[in-house]
């Protein structure tokens, strides 16, 4: 069974709008205002810019921003998916960038803010289904085998022109490479070390 959400107008400003919020990367605080576009969704306007035409300032920017994200992905697919704990999210394009787990998925009879997804559901984020599938199925001829495979498992990537990169993050100063050596682990096989 699928829930058709119509088109969600704006959501790649939304989405970088509402992660400004919840993340802000200015070290303390927000700087700047969120506006609600004319034609639907939310931008977020840095200080010393203009107000487009047809956008206006919004007083409680994280209220408008989790009633937005509520009303337009939870509360439609809520009567079908609301008794299941786990959901598996494949997010399309700006969505993926949205943090699913921040989302509210209930609200007080005052319309304030109750229960986040993360407090209410087990949330898996996958690329898509087709890889959920591999995914699943490599479990299971992993967990069949006699002497588990060697990992080599990665983090803290940086892309160059990335959405990190255009809000101002930067990585943090005295970055260490890796180098793929043998530790001992015993039948592990291999970890990253430190150079």
């Amino acid at each position: 069974r699928w829930v058709d959400l119509g088109p969600i107008k704006n959501h790649a400003k939304t989405v970088a709008a509402y992660r400004e919020l919840v993340s802000p990367s200015s070290g303390g605080g927000t700087l700047g205002q969120l506006l609600a576009l004319k034609d639907g969704g939310y931008q977020w306007l840095p200080p010393g810019q203009a107000v487009p035409a047809g956008a206006s300032k919004v007083a409680d920017p994280l209220n408008a921003l989790n009633r937005y994200w509520h009303d337009t992905l939870i509360k439609p697919i809520l009567p079908m998916a609301s008794p299941y704990k786990r959901w598996i999210i494949s997010p399309d394009k700006d969505l993926a960038l949205l943090p699913f787990d921040t989302l509210v998925e209930t609200f007080d009879a005052a319309g304030k803010p109750g229960q986040t997804l993360v407090q209410t559901r087990n949330i898996t984020l996958v690329q898509s289904f087709a890889v959920f599938a591999l995914l699943k199925q490599r479990a299971a001829e992993y967990a069949a085998l006699q002497r588990p495979k060697e990992l080599l498992a990665m983090g803290n990537a940086v892309y160059s022109g990335g959405w990190a990169e255009n809000r101002g993050i930067r990585r943090a100063s005295g970055t260490r490479g890796y180098e793929m050596r043998s530790v001992d682990v015993p039948d592990r096989g291999y970890a990253l070390a430190p150079l």
